[in-house]
């Protein structure tokens, strides 16, 4: 699917307002930059299995409402920056197995997601991927992960001695105590964004980054 191919397209399909477009690609491999930008009524995009590439600004401001490439895909190494952010119909995302990167931006201001679930070989999480999610309230990692874990929402390096991304949709006090015994380094940026009132550190926290 080509550079911008379907930029701005579906906003308003046969005049009707509100209603939704559903796309399926069954031997798609490539999604270029900007393919699915800017559009307001597609619902669903379904990719197939070999979908290898998702280019950046890909689905950037669409409405779509689930994720376009199963969790059982395995060609799919990268997901780009920008490609899914803005996307308010996204709720729950499961990132792909194949998945080994999620650059910068990937998925912020998406106002609707409140669960990011990370597969077994996501080891590069860049910091801005997320920012500015308000209904943010969980990471959750696959066991089989060997770079990072979650304890309560909040992830962690795969030992649980580092605090990398705290959920920007929690709020309430007092997170950094029993569960997080184990925590020694608050990472940088690990805040950022962070609607937490209050923050109350164990005696275990040794290292704290640059916030």
């Amino acid at each position: 699917i080509g550079n911008n191919a379907f930029t701005g397209a579906f906003n308003n399909p046969d005049g009707r307002n509100g209603a939704t477009v559903g796309l399926t690609f069954a031997n798609c491999t490539v999604v270029n930059d900007g393919a699915f930008q800017s559009t307001a009524c597609l619902g669903t995009v379904t990719l197939s299995d070999n979908t290898a590439t998702i280019g950046a600004y890909a689905f950037q401001d669409s409405g779509i409402t689930t994720f376009p490439v199963a969790a059982t895909n395995t060609a799919l190494t990268t997901i780009k920056g920008n490609s899914f952010q803005n996307c308010d119909g996204l709720t729950t995302v499961t990132i792909p197995a194949g998945v080994t990167t999620i650059e910068g931006n990937a998925f912020e201001h998406c106002g609707e997601l409140t669960t990011l679930k990370l597969g077994e070989h996501v080891s590069t999480l860049q910091t801005s991927a997320t920012l500015n999610c308000p209904k943010l309230t969980a990471f959750e990692v696959d066991t089989d992960n060997t770079t990072f874990s979650a304890i309560a929402g909040f992830l962690l390096n795969k030992t649980g001695t580092d605090i990398i991304r705290c959920p920007s949709g929690l709020t309430g006090n007092g997170y950094l105590t029993n569960a997080f015994a184990s925590v020694t380094t608050i990472k940088e940026n690990a805040f950022h964004g962070s609607n937490l009132n209050k923050l109350t550190f164990s005696d275990n926290i040794t290292t704290i980054e640059r916030f």
